[in-house]
């Protein structure tokens, strides 16, 4: 069975075509949002789930064989995170992406 570092370099070859592919397209900030998202989730499988890590894996495998959308991946291993993770704490994940304050919740 492969390991997840196993696969770690062809997602970064993946990631380095996208990026040089896009480096000077208005899309390249969607680009690098969705390999940071991918190897966000990559984090915490290996810190949190053997489970999760090992269905992220044949995830990533699969999606290797294909790999012209780095979003459908994004995307799938959000799932497997959400599945895997958040059920074990019983809490949601918080968003990486920090949420404005509404005016009447500021501390001051």
């Amino acid at each position: 069975m492969t390991e997840l570092r196993d696969l770690l370099p062809q997602l970064a070859k993946e990631m380095a075509e996208d990026i040089e592919h896009f480096a000077h397209s208005f899309y390249l900030e969607d680009y690098l949002m969705e390999w940071l998202g991918i190897f966000d989730c990559i984090l915490d499988f290996l810190w949190d789930s053997p489970e999760a890590l090992q269905e992220a894996t044949e995830s990533i495998e699969e999606w290797l064989k294909d790999p012209k959308n780095p979003e459908r991946l994004w995307k799938r291993l959000r799932d497997i995170r959400d599945k895997f993770l958040t059920e074990d704490k019983g809490e949601d994940k918080p968003d990486t992406v920090p949420q404005p304050y509404d005016s009447d919740e500021l501390p001051f």
